[in-house]
């Protein structure tokens, strides 16, 4: 009876919450899509890989690992093979991606002017209009300081900016398309992505 339970669960996508996870015990795995679900006797279920991180170089930005349910690398379009920033998606309505701007001149520090124009460029649509600024704060995430800052329009525009170095900043940016507001969901994503991202120099 109790197998029967668990299969209801899944087939109606149903399932118990995870703080419970300690109390529940494994009783089956079966294929499903191309993966793999894992049965569990409480009803809950999940897919096998959820747990497992998928981790990406995100070049002069650091390492990026995230579960499949959490973000999942956009593929390349065939024109921008020599990209070497990565889009990421939550297979939602948000994508997610990190750069860093590095100033090459020696002993030099890199400008918050240079900052700016590369956050202008990012708000600044085909034609020519920018999106709104919506609100700024600093905000703390384990432990590292980031100026946040963000835009609208018919979507939003989150950035989180720090300081690795004199020279160099990592500017992480996530967009949320079909709303020109700024939920609590979207902050709780954009800073998910910041707590798994290890950057360069952090280790």
């Amino acid at each position: 009876m109790k197998r029967l339970a668990v299969l209801a669960a899944l087939v109606l996508g149903l399932g118990v919450s995870e703080p419970f996870a300690m109390d529940r015990s494994e009783v089956a795995r079966m294929p499903l899509d191309a993966r793999t679900v894992v049965l569990f006797d409480d009803g809950y279920w999940r897919y096998a890989d959820d747990h497992v991180d998928n981790c990406w170089d995100i070049a002069f930005v650091g390492k990026f690992c995230a579960t499949p349910n959490e973000w999942t690398i956009v593929p390349r379009h065939p024109a921008k093979v020599r990209q070497t920033r990565p889009e990421f998606t939550d297979n939602n309505n948000t994508l997610a991606q990190a750069t860093s701007l590095t100033e090459t001149r020696e002993n030099r520090t890199l400008p918050d002017e240079a900052i700016g124009r590369h956050l202008t460029r990012r708000i600044t649509g085909d034609d020519g209009l920018r999106m709104s600024l919506m609100s700024q704060r600093a905000v703390q995430i384990d432990g590292r300081n980031w100026d946040r800052l963000a835009f609208g329009t018919d979507h939003v525009k989150l950035f989180s900016v720090t300081r690795i170095s004199p020279q160099r900043v990592v500017i992480v940016e996530t967009s949320q398309f079909g709303t020109g507001l700024l939920w609590d969901e979207h902050t709780e994503k954009h800073n998910g992505f910041l707590k798994n991202l290890e950057l360069d120099g952090d280790g």
